[in-house]
């Protein structure tokens, strides 16, 4: 006998035990009585399952988010001797084995960021390359441009739409990164970009912390 056809007939076997329980009559109790205790079992196990489901597809979607906008699933970070065109290279070698759907070189910075009102706030500055649209799709899927253009040049920064709310600037203006470079005594550097372009992302944190640029 095939295994489909035992659970088939544990099924049925199953069925018919608790339909003759239901049925059959009792001095002590009701049928009513026990047909409620078991739609109550019922109801609460497909409530349970139900809160399963939903929290599950929840933490899936955050893990996705995660690694499509804010951490990627491997990084290989360089020593800090090796400039942009070596970078390059890397990701060239590395998009040539098999398996890798996609790579991208960039360059992140912790920094302070403040617009022509309110006081500095912490941010990450990610420098992405010019065609990044083009070799990381679900990069540019989870992250939509309302507002301006995924414009990733020197000079030109696009903000999430919740630190620009923050910021209280708008397309078109300006803002200011503040760096703190030296050795020993740390001295700020300003900066200022112009704002191209305003995105959304299914990810709150990424799209109030992160500011892209133009690697």
């Amino acid at each position: 006998m095939s295994a489909a056809m035992t659970v088939k007939r544990r099924i049925v076997w199953t069925a018919w035990v608790a339909f003759r329980y239901l049925r059959t009559k009792r001095k002590e109790k009701s049928n009513i009585t026990v047909f409620l205790s078991v739609l109550g079992i019922a109801v609460g196990v497909a409530a349970l399952i139900a809160v399963l489901a939903i929290m599950n597809g929840f933490q899936y979607s955050i893990i996705v988010n995660i690694l499509e906008l804010y951490s990627y699933h491997l990084r290989v970070d360089l020593p800090s001797d090796q400039d942009e065109a070596q970078a390059y290279e890397y990701a060239r070698l590395i998009r040539d084995l098999p398996g890798v759907r996609s790579v991208v070189p960039f360059s992140e910075e912790q920094t302070l960021v403040q617009g022509d009102f309110g006081d500095p706030r912490g941010v990450m500055v990610r420098a992405l390359p010019s065609d990044l649209v083009r070799h990381d799709i679900e990069f540019r899927r989870k992250l939509r441009v309302v507002d301006g253009q995924m414009t990733l040049r020197n000079g030109q920064a696009v903000l999430g739409a919740e630190l620009a709310r923050n910021l209280g600037v708008r397309l078109g203006e300006s803002i200011a990164l503040i760096r703190f470079v030296g050795s020993g005594v740390l001295q700020p550097q300003e900066v200022r970009y112009t704002v191209g372009g305003i995105y959304r992302a299914d990810y709150y944190e990424f799209e109030q912390t992160y500011i892209l640029t133009g690697l």
